[in-house]
């Protein structure tokens, strides 16, 4: 039976591809995936969603390479104006004030001049809310909002919220700021006190106009430093106590180098260590449930921390960890909504597209929000899903509390269609079984993904791409290696 096993991930691995397989270990037998329907659980459909941040000036909310990006991927959230362009963005004057950005004598207010500057070269420094609103409308898709905490006063958070109402514009909610916990932002901003302070009369202001506004608070990442919890511990325990708010807000960024690693050309190891930080931060987005009892999350920025980390933009091994970190976010029942760090811009590898010398690139994360779009469009349910006899990493680092597992999977669908979304983080392809309310199925199956041998594999380069394959006249699935994919069961 060994043997027979072996030959079979011997001859898939020249079909789909894998290297050596340093990392991984692959259990004796099939792995199993076992899918049940019979529970099913309300799933949160604007975890799939993005953070726009368009005031780069490339392109407005209007250009037709914005709007075919968005047919394309189908969202179904999106985020508005961006992240931390919102603590300086004015509704009242489509913009920006250039005093406040001159101002702003912080590292990010370096990039923040130059886009201001683009925007005003190319769109007179328009970035209207009523363009983002028409896109959202046009497809059906729901619009979270920034509110400016920093430069911004409650009565124009106020005048925002009536304005929106007036126009028949349905926003889902509304962030109070963006990470005002930050240093940069204490010159206003001086503690969790003071942010309570702000962020009540904002709130306070916006009810009075709309008692059934929904809004956030910005909760403390802990600096994105796996060893610095406490910081955003206390932080988050006294934010915790209050109940003005909807929900709480965390931008879990995946930081190697604050957690202890530089990747360099050593890919086979920033794959372990990058799955097993990625894994701990979000176990620890998870446990602020103690402070915020009752209370939902969003994640309206994830990522990796591109200025540390460049040597992963635009590459597969990126592109799993998008796939990866969407799967965990699924199967956390309490995350309502996320927004990926960024849909698009003019820098290198990170954006889902990207421009560079007027030529719009579709990076390695593209291809899985692909796959990402097929499954959530026609899928209103989670269903449990266990995987039994699945692949390990190797453990790299101390902040794994046992083994990590080298392949993740949730399930969602409706009616009599399923959908599986894995990520095989390992370097081996993986025999599956898939087995459904306990029987092994036996309808028709489809495979997509993305997959290749080189974890250094870029979108640019054209080495990435969706794939499509069936299992065996036996009925033997594959999981490619260094692979995410979409199963489709009818």
């Amino acid at each position: 039976m060994k043997s027979v096993i072996a030959a079979s991930v011997f001859i898939w691995c020249i079909m789909l591809g894998c290297g050596p397989a340093l990392e991984a270990t692959v259990a004796p037998q099939k792995t199993r995936l076992m899918v049940r329907t019979d529970s099913p659980r309300l799933l949160h459909r604007g975890v799939y969603g993005f953070n726009t941040n368009m005031m780069h000036g490339i392109y407005s909310y209007r250009d037709r390479e914005i709007v075919e990006m968005v047919r394309a991927l189908k969202p179904i959230s999106l985020r508005f104006p961006g992240g931390t362009v919102g603590n300086f963005y004015h509704f009242e004057i489509s913009g920006f004030r250039k005093q406040e950005l001159t101002g702003f004598t912080a590292k990010p207010g370096t990039w923040l001049l130059k886009d201001y500057e683009r925007l005003q070269e190319k769109y007179r420094g328009q970035l209207p809310f009523d363009d983002f609103m028409v896109l959202c409308r046009q497809f059906g898709i729901e619009p979270y909002v920034t509110l400016n905490l920093y430069t911004g006063s409650p009565l124009e958070s106020a005048a925002w919220v009536k304005y929106a109402n007036e126009k028949g514009y349905k926003v889902a909610g509304w962030e109070l700021g963006n990470e005002l916990f930050l240093p940069f932002y204490r010159d206003r901003i001086k503690d969790v006190k003071g942010y309570i302070a702000t962020a009540k009369k904002h709130a306070a202001a916006m009810r009075a106009v709309d008692p059934g506004v929904r809004v956030a608070v910005v909760a403390h990442d802990g600096s994105r430093d796996l060893r610095a919890e406490q910081l955003g511990n206390r932080w988050n325990e006294r934010l915790g106590r209050e109940d003005f708010f909807d929900a709480f807000i965390l931008h879990p960024y995946v930081d190697l180098v604050k957690n202890g690693f530089v990747i360099g050309k050593n890919f086979e190891d920033a794959r372990s260590r990058l799955f097993e930080v990625s894994d701990a931060l979000m176990d620890r987005a998870i446990n602020n449930r103690k402070y915020f009892a009752g209370k939902e999350l969003w994640i309206t920025e994830w990522n990796i921390v591109f200025k540390n980390e460049m040597e992963l933009s635009d590459t597969l091994l990126h592109a799993l960890f998008c796939g990866d970190f969407f799967i965990r976010m699924v199967n956390t029942d309490f995350v309502a909504n996320a927004a990926y760090h960024v849909l698009h811009g003019g820098w290198n590898g990170f954006p889902v597209v990207s421009t560079s010398d007027g030529v719009d690139i579709k990076r390695a994360a593209y291809y899985v929000f692909d796959l990402i779009k097929d499954a959530m469009s026609g899928s209103k349910n989670r269903y449990s899903v266990k995987v039994e006899s699945g692949p390990v990493l190797k453990q790299s680092n101390s902040f794994a509390s046992g083994p990590v597992p080298g392949l993740t999977v949730t399930a969602v669908g409706q009616d009599k269609k399923i959908f599986l979304l894995f990520t095989n983080r390992t370097s081996t392809p993986v025999p599956a079984e898939l087995t459904v309310d306990g029987a092994k199925y036996q309808g028709s199956i489809t495979l997509k993904y993305i997959s290749a041998p080189d974890l250094q594999a870029t979108g640019k380069d054209n080495k990435i791409r969706i794939m499509e394959t069936k299992p065996d006249e036996a009925g033997n699935l594959m999981l490619p290696a260094n692979g995410f994919g979409l199963i489709e069961l009818m």
